[in-house]
């Protein structure tokens, strides 16, 4: 959607979201590299996207784990994910973390208090049953 609309892209994939990519959907290595416009290791730290002087207009992490979160709250670089998400915020620019993990405890709910109060954006994926799903997600 975003190449759609003129927007380049910029793709980070950690181990994690490796696994999740291969157990939960049907997109392929090649297809998830060839939808970015430029693609990263997570622990390519002199990347790029490790500097406040490459400028973006945010970044999104989808699906984000509670170990990333958690990188970011503390300031923690220790890949490129979570390095270039705190220059994102160092930036004052828009980052917006999609959280899927639960239950959470108190630790958790701090973490994501003290980074909205940073200036993220915290957005849990919830499936909207107003519009009556008839079937589930077509794989």
């Amino acid at each position: 959607m975003l190449r759609a609309a003129g927007v380049e892209t910029h793709l980070i994939v950690s181990r994690a979201a490796e696994q999740t990519r291969h157990l939960e959907t049907g997109i392929d290595h090649r297809s998830r590299k060839s939808a970015a416009d430029v693609s990263y290791s997570v622990n390519d730290i002199g990347a790029a996207l490790a500097s406040g002087s490459f400028k973006t207009k945010g970044m999104l992490i989808a699906p984000c784990t509670i170990k990333t979160m958690s990188e970011v709250n503390a300031g923690i670089g220790a890949n490129l994910m979570s390095r270039a998400a705190d220059v994102v915020l160092k930036e004052r620019r828009r980052l917006v973390l999609v959280l899927r993990e639960t239950s959470l405890h108190l630790g958790h709910l701090r973490s994501m208090t003290s980074l909205t109060e940073m200036g993220a954006v915290i957005f849990p994926p919830v499936p909207a049953f107003y519009t009556r799903p008839a079937t589930g997600p077509a794989h």
